[in-house]
C-alpha cells in the first residue's frame, strides 16, 4: 500500500453506497457570518425550513455562556462565577446589562441573503433594578410550521424568558413573579411577528414555574409544545388546539407522577414523549412514553423504554434530548446513548456502553461506546436527515476545558463538536470530530449541532459557540470520483486486529486510517489485502496497543483519485460479531420466514463441514430472498452482509472456524421492550 500524501488533503467524495451518502466536509461552506456579525447571537437554538415561502429560519439565544454562568451563580453559588474567567467570553459586568433581545434570521435562494426579521424589543423593567430593562424573549428554542384549522399554514417560534436567572422573581416566583411568561410567536408570511393571546388567568399563567418553551410537533391536528420549569428545557406537556388564539389549551399529564417531559415527537400513528430532569436533584433518569390522544386528558400513556434504559446512578440518561423519525424507526438521543424505537416499540442500543438487561446482554449495533467513544460527548443534540441519510450532532464540551495545562492540548485532538451520518442505523461515517476545524478557522470552539435542516439547497447544520458566535455550514454532495469501502468491521485477533469490507467498484489500491481519541488519523502499514473477490481484508500486526481506537479505509483508483473514508470501525467494538447462532435466534424471535431459517441452517452445515465456498453461496442466495414488507427486513440485510464477511474471513484463514458458532447463549438484541 502507498502512503497518502496528506491526510487532510483527501478529494473526500462519497461514491454511492447501499447503506449512507454523507456529505464530506470539504462539500460544506459557511453559509452565514459568524452570530450573524454578533458574538452574543451565540447559539441557533431553533431552524427549520418553510416549503411555502421557500426560506431557511434561524432563532437565536443571546448571550447563552453569560445567562449560564448567571444562573447557576444564582441557584448554586458555588458552582460558577459571573462574570466566567473565560477570557473569550465577554460579559457585562452586571448582569441585567447583557444585551438578550432574541433575534430571527431568514435565508432567501433566491438572493443568497440573510435578513434579520425579528428582534425581540428591550421593553420589559426588571424587577428590583430600576432603570433596567430586558426583552421578553432572550432566545428562541422551537420553531414548527404547522398547518391550522382553517388550512393557514404557520410558523410558531418557542420563546424563552428572562425569568429563569431574574433575582428579585426567584424569591416570590411562585406567587407574585414579575417579569410575564415566555411567549409563542406568529408568523403566516415569515416577515411580520406577533406574539400569540396569553391573557392573565390563562393557563399560560397558571403553571408555574414557566421560564420558557421548547420543542413542539403537530399531532392529529394538534400543536403539542413543552413548556419548561427552568432553564434546562423540561416541564410540562401542552394541547393546544387552536394556537392562532391562543385557546383551547390544557397540560397534558404524561403519567401519575406527572413525570417532566424534554422532547417529543410524532411518529407510527402515536405521540411520543421522553422525560428529563434535573440531575443535580435526583431526578428520575430518563424514559420515552406514548399515547394516542382519544378522549379526554389524561390521556393513557404507555411506557416504551424504562427509566435509564437499564442503566442506574450517574450512568444513566438525565434526559430524552433528542427525537427524529428515520426509516421508519423513532431515534431518541440522550446523553451519550442513541436508542432507536421500531414499529412494534422494541428497541434498539444503536450506540452507548453494552449493559444487563432482565432479557440478556444490550449491545450497541453501532458497537460505538458512549459519545461515540469520546468522553467529552455529552449530548447527542440534534438529528436530521438528507437526501437519504441521518445525521446525528453532538455537544462536546472539551472547549470549557481547553486551558488547562496539560489537558488542553489532549482535548484538543478531538476538541468540537462530532458529526456522524448513516444510511441505517448500523454504520456510521464520521463527517467531523472537531467542529468542522477542517474546513478552517478554530472549529475546537464549534461545541455543539444545536440545529440542521435539510432543505433543497443542502444540509444546513448551525453550530452553538458560546466563545465567538454561532456558525452556520450548508453543505451539498458532489459526484465521487470513486466509490468509498463499505461495512468495514474490525475484529480482534491473536495477530493484532483485521478489517474487513466490501469491495468498491473501480479501487485499486487502498489505505488505512487509524486513531485514538487523543491522536489524530495517521495512515498504518497492514498486511494484505487479503481476498479476491466481494469481500477484502487486512490485518493490522500493532493492533490497538491497548487503546481504545478507530478504523476507516480510503480506496483509490487508478488514476490517483480518492474516496471518502469508509464507515468508521471502532476497536475493540462494544458488539460481539455476528455468527451463526446469533443471527438465527434474532430471525426467530422476529418471525421470520421458515425458508429463511431453511437456508441459514444450510449454510451453517456448510460452515461447519469447512465448505465455506458453498456456506458463503447459501447465505447470499438468502440475502436475495430478504423482501419487504417484512419490517425487519433491513436488519436483516445488514446482519447477513455482517456474517458473509466472516464466513470470508474464515475462508481466508484470518479467524477460526469455532468464530462462527460462539453465540449460542446470547440473547437477541431487540427484544427490548
Amino acid at each position: 500500500m502507498t502512503r497518502l500524501p496528506i491526510l487532510a488533503g483527501l478529494g473526500l467524495c462519497l461514491a454511492g453506497s447501499a447503506y449512507a451518502q454523507p456529505i464530506t466536509p470539504s462539500e460544506f461552506v459557511t453559509a452565514a457570518p459568524q452570530g450573524f456579525g454578533d458574538r452574543q447571537n451565540s447559539w441557533p437554538w431553533a431552524m427549520v425550513w418553510w416549503e411555502k415561502q421557500n426560506k431557511l429560519f434561524v432563532g437565536t439565544a443571546r448571550a447563552k455562556a453569560c445567562v449560564d454562568h448567571a444562573t447557576v451563580k444564582l441557584f448554586r453559588p458555588r458552582f460558577a462565577q459571573y462574570p466566567p474567567r473565560d477570557r473569550d467570553i465577554v460579559c457585562a459586568p452586571d448582569v441585567h446589562d447583557l444585551p438578550l433581545q432574541a433575534e430571527i434570521w431568514s435565508w432567501s435562494p433566491d438572493t443568497g441573503a440573510w435578513k434579520r426579521v425579528f428582534r425581540s424589543p428591550n421593553d420589559l423593567p426588571i424587577p428590583g433594578s430600576p432603570g433596567k430593562l430586558v426583552a421578553p424573549d432572550v432566545g428562541f428554542r422551537g420553531m414548527q410550521v404547522f398547518t391550522e384549522a382553517d388550512g393557514t399554514e404557520a410558523l410558531y417560534v418557542s420563546g424563552v424568558s428572562a425569568r429563569a436567572f431574574d433575582e428579585q422573581s426567584k424569591a416570590r416566583y411562585l406567587t407574585d413573579p414579575e417579569l410575564p411568561p415566555p411567549r409563542i410567536l406568529r408568523s403566516t408570511d415569515g416577515e411580520t411577528f406577533a406574539p400569540i393571546p396569553q391573557e392573565p388567568g390563562s393557563i399560560w399563567h397558571e403553571i408555574v414555574p414557566l421560564d420558557g418553551f421548547r420543542g413542539m410537533a403537530p399531532y392529529k391536528g394538534r400543536l403539542y409544545v413543552i413548556a419548561s420549569a427552568g432553564s434546562l428545557g423540561h416541564g410540562h406537556l401542552l394541547e393546544i388546539g387552536d394556537p392562532a388564539r391562543g385557546s383551547d389549551i390544557r397540560a397534558v399529564q404524561v403519567t401519575s407522577r406527572d413525570l417532566a417531559v424534554f422532547e417529543l415527537a410524532a411518529y407510527n400513528g402515536f405521540l411520543y414523549v421522553g422525560t428529563g430532569g434535573q440531575p443535580l436533584n435526583g431526578d428520575p433518569p430518563f424514559s420515552v412514553w406514548k399515547t394516542d390522544a382519544v378522549g379526554e386528558p389524561p390521556y393513557t400513556f404507555t411506557r416504551v423504554i424504562p427509566p435509564g434504559a437499564f442503566r442506574s446512578g450517574r450512568q444513566a440518561a438525565a434526559a430524552a434530548i433528542s427525537m427524529f423519525v428515520f426509516n421508519g424507526r423513532l431515534y431518541v438521543g440522550t446523553g451519550s446513548d442513541l436508542f432507536r424505537i421500531n414499529p412494534d416499540d422494541s428497541w434498539d442500543l444503536v450506540v452507548g456502553a453494552p449493559r444487563s438487561t432482565p432479557s440478556g446482554a444490550l449491545e450497541p449495533l453501532s458497537g460505538f461506546g458512549d459519545g461515540f467513544g469520546t468522553d467529552t460527548n455529552m449530548h447527542m443534540w440534534r438529528m436530521e436527515s438528507h437526501q437519504g441519510t441521518l445525521y446525528v450532532g453532538t455537544l462536546d464540551v472539551g472547549p470549557a476545558g481547553r486551558n488547562i495545562p496539560g489537558v488542553g492540548d489532549i482535548l484538543r485532538q478531538s476538541m468540537g463538536f462530532d458529526l456522524y451520518a448513516t444510511g441505517d442505523g448500523w454504520h456510521f461515517e464520521r463527517v467531523t470530530r472537531t467542529g468542522f476545524s477542517e474546513i478552517g478557522g478554530d472549529g475546537a470552539l464549534n461545541e455543539g449541532v444545536r440545529t440542521m435542516a435539510s432543505t433543497p439547497y443542502g444540509l444546513f447544520v448551525g453550530a452553538a459557540n458560546s466563545y465567538f458566535g454561532l456558525n452556520l455550514w450548508r453543505g451539498t454532495a458532489a459526484p465521487p470520483p470513486v466509490a468509498a469501502p463499505i461495512r468495514l468491521q474490525s475484529e480482534l485477533i491473536q495477530e493484532g486486529v483485521v478489517l474487513s469490507w466490501e469491495r468498491p467498484a473501480g479501487a485499486v489500491r487502498y489505505h488505512v486510517l487509524k486513531d485514538t481519541t487523543s491522536s489524530r488519523a495517521r495512515e498504518v502499514k497492514v498486511a494484505g489485502p487479503f481476498g479476491d473477490d466481494d469481500v477484502l481484508a487486512v490485518v493490522d500486526r500493532r493492533g490497538s496497543g491497548g487503546k481504545p481506537s478507530s478504523y476507516r479505509v480510503v480506496a483509490e483508483d487508478a488514476s490517483g483519485h480518492m474516496s471518502y473514508p469508509s464507515n468508521v470501525a471502532p476497536t475493540p467494538s462494544q458488539a460481539r460479531p455476528v455468527d451463526f447462532s446469533s443471527l438465527q435466534s434474532e430471525l426467530a424471535q422476529w418471525g421470520s420466514p421458515a425458508t429463511w431459517l431453511q437456508l441459514l441452517q444450510e449454510a451453517r452445515a456448510a460452515a461447519a463441514g469447512a465448505d465455506y465456498p458453498e456456506a458463503e453461496s447459501r447465505l447470499r442466495v438468502l440475502l436475495a430472498s430478504v423482501e419487504p414488507p417484512f419490517w425487519r427486513v433491513d436488519d436483516v440485510r445488514v446482519l447477513l452482509r455482517k456474517l458473509i464477511q466472516r464466513v470470508a474471513l474464515v475462508r481466508l484463514g484470518l479467524i477460526p472456524r469455532d468464530a462462527l458458532f460462539a453465540g449460542d447463549a446470547r440473547a437477541p438484541r431487540a427484544a427490548r421492550r
